[in-house]
């Protein structure tokens, strides 16, 4: 296999990331979130179904978010050293990993109070849950954007090349 081919067969994979870790992050706001919320007016059944979407999601995004940005990183050194177009390989990389900051910045406060009212550590009423998950929902498509922009320009990068 020559150089080519395996800095293409690596880029993709990292674009590839970008776009699963984006559509996955879009599948919980569109259709796991509502369906918790479909589950009725007991609010403990629908943080329930919040808290093991939440549990999935953080046991693979960070793992993807971060073998993303280390194939696409991988890609741009080795662009940088050929004196090649870099800079976009890298943004697409490290937007796999901004998922981490926007998600400590601005999605912890919800996070919390829905993991506390998921464990019975608060009891919150349903309209309660209802402002919580929809608030993370919003957030979570949001942070869903970040990777698919990211994505994007990665592609365009490597299809420009």
């Amino acid at each position: 296999m020559s150089l080519d081919t395996l800095n293409t067969a690596i880029t993709a994979t990292g674009l590839l990331g970008c776009a699963w870790w984006a559509g996955a992050v879009a599948s919980m706001s569109l259709y796991a979130v509502p369906a918790a919320l479909s589950t009725g007016p007991e609010p403990q059944y629908a943080l329930r179904a919040w808290n093991e979407v939440y549990n999935r999601g953080a046991a693979t995004g960070r793992p993807l978010a971060l073998a993303t940005f280390v194939s696409l990183g991988f890609v741009a050194y080795r662009q940088y050293q050929e004196h090649k177009p870099w800079k976009a390989l890298l943004f697409a990389g490290a937007s796999s990993v901004a998922i981490i900051p926007f998600t400590m910045i601005f999605m912890v406060p919800t996070n919390n109070a829905l993991l506390a009212a998921a464990r019975g550590a608060v009891t919150i009423s349903w309209t309660e849950a209802q402002v919580l998950i929809e608030r993370w929902k919003v957030l979570n498509m949001i942070r869903g954007l970040i990777p698919l922009t990211g994505g994007l320009i990665g592609m365009y990068a490597a299809l420009a090349s």
